[in-house]
């Protein structure tokens, strides 16, 4: 006999029939589930790419940002200054008058050591009203080649300031312009290269047979680091080449350290005559220093400084320091509300006083 045919029950079909309705599903979920997490690894690949260019570009721009702003930094060296003086006679009426004046520029500006070298100690002496600005040398009074040398050792010992300048008692130094002017140095055509400025002055000398060119100490002077540090063996034993004090930075300079002055018009000492008729009122700002003659060789008001408006008697500004800088801050809202410059003379020009 045939055997029957088996036939699957009821359930089992329906199972089947479901299995193979769900099949295409299934399929599709797994292709969509996997689709789905390559685009979410793509993402994060690509987000995290995204931000790391970020972070370089911002990197970049910041660093851009910092080199933008060092490139706009102007005056961004120390300057130090060196003044040899004296407690007595002229020379100690001298510092009265460099403190209500250019000193204050000098200790406000952020950018300036100064010191004053002197025989004197400076617990003993009343020239500065803060004694730190003093330094004692062991050099006699007169010594002044001793004391330069003895402001150049301080100066390598205890600053390390890129310029390094010297300045006379009976200077006026335009604090902003030498700033200004020193940053052109280093920036300018001399950049990298070492650095002698001042006015030129020259020496027949015998005992060299040849001719010293110096930077007269009068008009004042200024050297850069790397120079200052190739020399210091002869720099802090000037006295030992028996030239006055300039004479003896300029041989130094010159002869041993083949670096020959470079000559520049906007120092001024007091040997120059008629300084009043020289500069005109529209350049006086441009200038960096001027020198004042207490010798009696002019009469007051002095040639050896700028026509500026005359604001105080000779009692009072006996070197013309303060009328020169009440007139270099002629536009400061701060000098004129302290009422520095409120003038005790009716203010007029050197010409019309001297008549």
């Amino acid at each position: 006999p045939s055997r029957e045919r088996e036939t699957p029950c009821k359930g089992q079909v329906s199972i089947m029939r479901r299995r193979k309705n769900i099949l295409p599903y299934s399929v599709f979920l797994t292709v969509a589930i996997y689709s789905a997490s390559c685009v979410v690894f793509l993402l994060y690949v690509y987000n995290d790419t995204l931000l790391s260019t970020s972070k370089s570009t911002t990197m970049m721009i910041s660093s851009a940002s910092v080199v933008d702003s060092m490139s706009h930094e102007k005056h961004d060296e120390y300057i130090f200054i060196g003044i040899k003086t004296i407690e007595t006679g002229a020379h100690g009426e001298r510092l009265p008058q460099i403190r209500k004046t250019w000193l204050k520029d000098a200790l406000s500006s952020g950018k300036i050591e100064i010191k004053f070298f002197t025989h004197v100690q400076a617990n003993q002496t009343n020239m500065m009203d803060d004694s730190s600005l003093m330094v004692e040398t062991k050099c006699k009074r007169n010594e002044l080649a001793c004391k330069t040398g003895q402001v150049f050792s301080f100066y390598l010992q205890h600053s390390n300031a890129s310029w390094f300048c010297s300045f006379d008692d009976d200077n006026y130094v335009n604090i902003p312009r030498l700033i200004q002017v020193l940053y052109e140095y280093k920036d300018g055509p001399t950049r990298g290269k070492d650095v002698f400025i001042g006015k030129l002055t020259q020496m027949k000398s015998r005992s060299m047979n040849g001719t010293i060119r110096f930077g007269t100490g009068g008009a004042g002077y200024c050297i850069n680091r790397n120079l200052v540090v190739r020399g210091s063996q002869y720099y802090s034993v000037l006295e030992s080449f028996r030239y006055p004090d300039d004479v003896a930075v300029g041989y130094v300079t010159h002869q041993k350290l083949g670096v020959d002055i470079t000559s520049d018009p906007l120092f001024h000492s007091h040997l120059e005559r008629r300084i009043r008729t020289m500069i005109s009122q529209a350049d006086i700002d441009k200038q960096v220093s001027f020198g004042h003659d207490n010798k009696n060789l002019y009469e007051f008001p002095y040639d050896d400084l700028p026509n500026t408006p005359i604001l105080f008697p000779k009692e009072e500004d006996p070197m013309g320091f303060r009328s020169l800088w009440c007139y270099l801050h002629r536009n400061s809202m701060i000098v004129k509300e302290s009422g520095e410059c409120t003038p005790t003379v009716t203010p007029r020009a050197k010409e019309q006083e001297k008549i």
